[in-house]
């Protein structure tokens, strides 16, 4: 077995050429399978968080005109209700006023007890919510603006803020960076602050959100809407898991993922079976010499299968450390449905060792079975 081993690693080292493409294009092509399946995580466990928090989102039910304040006393004083937090939506700009942030006025107080089951927000920790409600000028930034801006935790920041007719500067300090989740590209502040400034929004409210006791959601969201079917401002109510599951059910972007993913696979297998082909034709000599001298058809399959799955495993070692390196903090920006930003995992290292090790068996089945079983007579006639 030993011999079998220095056969191979002479073997790969005297194409160097081919060696370099093939551990090239495995990397390549484990970088960027690593990078769809932190986008296909990301999504999967964004989904199954979002959809299991128990809270309701309450909006006026012809979607442009708010809401009085007073809805949010009212539904807060229901039965089964845990806590409530009114939010008045706005965009905003920082330096480029092509780029667009999502700024959410809300009360900095309810927060945690609202949207710490979220994902991002779960991952905060208590001193966080502490800084952001100390600071009335404090705000949460999601992970994409952070990464985008450069901001960190006491950064000062000076916003231009738009909400409906009316525009504010808004001059905030971060309290904290929001891990990956839905609020990537958004900012939450004190509503206060948009309350002093604002002459339309005073008393009304765009979103109120509650957080429920799990058992009572779906009793709450009845009740709610009926409770002001008669109102001068009636309200729709939602689950978040009904939002949610609606919101990603139309995109398949998991399958979509998932697809990409299987393409990868294929053309990473059909450039390393083309060198390896290539290779294997080039040293049909060599395998009528290996044959005559006793080696089986076993071992020359074998020897001829290990040098493409070394090559595609240092392929494999390569596009891993890439991806790892790259993304595993610094991580990377793309809208994919409801999220911006995604880190690539230390798990996804055997996997992508995995997918190589794969890439290389199957490259090599072929033309290794096709050159074990062309005749030792016909193949030493090609010899000098």
């Amino acid at each position: 077995m030993s011999g079998h081993w220095k056969l191979i690693r002479r073997n790969l080292g005297r194409a160097r050429g081919r060696l370099v493409l093939t551990v090239s294009g495995v990397g390549a092509g484990v970088l960027v399978l690593c990078v769809l399946l932190t986008v296909v995580h990301g999504l999967r466990r964004f989904t199954a968080q979002a959809t299991a928090q128990p809270v309701i989102g309450v909006a006026d039910r012809y979607g442009a005109l708010g809401m009085p304040e007073s809805h949010a006393s009212l539904v807060r004083a229901m039965p089964g209700v845990v806590s409530a937090m009114r939010v008045n939506l706005g965009n905003g700009t920082y330096r480029d006023p092509k780029e667009r942030i999502r700024l959410w006025a809300a009360d900095a107080f309810a927060v945690e007890s609202v949207l710490g089951g979220f994902p991002g927000f779960g991952s905060l920790a208590r001193t966080d919510y502490e800084r952001l409600s100390r600071n009335r000028r404090g705000a949460l930034v999601g992970k994409a603006l952070a990464l985008r801006y450069g901001w960190q935790g006491g950064d000062t920041m000076a916003l231009r803020g738009h909400f409906d007719d009316e525009d504010h500067e808004f001059e905030l300090t971060v309290a904290a960076v929001i891990p990956p989740g839905f609020f990537d590209n958004a900012i939450v502040f004190h509503r206060e602050l948009l309350q002093e400034k604002t002459l339309t929004h005073k008393g009304q409210v765009d979103l109120i959100l509650l957080g429920a006791t799990a058992s009572e959601v779906s009793r709450l969201v009845s009740e709610i809407e009926e409770g002001f079917v008669n109102s001068a401002a009636p309200v729709r109510a939602i689950a978040a898991s009904t939002l949610f599951s609606r919101l990603l059910a139309g995109t398949s972007l998991v399958g979509i993922a998932t697809a990409l993913s299987l393409l990868v696979f294929v053309a990473v297998t059909a450039i390393a079976a083309n060198s390896v082909a290539l290779s294997v034709r080039e040293r049909t000599r060599e395998v009528a010499v290996l044959r005559a001298l006793g080696f089986s058809r076993r071992d020359v399959f074998g020897i001829l299968v290990g040098e493409s799955t070394l090559a595609a495993l240092a392929g494999g070692v390569l596009g891993t450390f890439l991806a790892v390196a790259g993304f595993s903090t610094a991580g990377f920006v793309v809208k994919v449905g409801p999220l911006r930003y995604f880190e690539v995992p230390w798990t996804s290292i055997p996997l992508g060792l995995a997918f190589a090790v794969g890439v290389g068996v199957m490259a090599a089945v072929g033309p290794a079975l096709r050159a074990v079983r062309f005749p030792i007579v016909q193949a030493s006639r090609a010899l000098p």
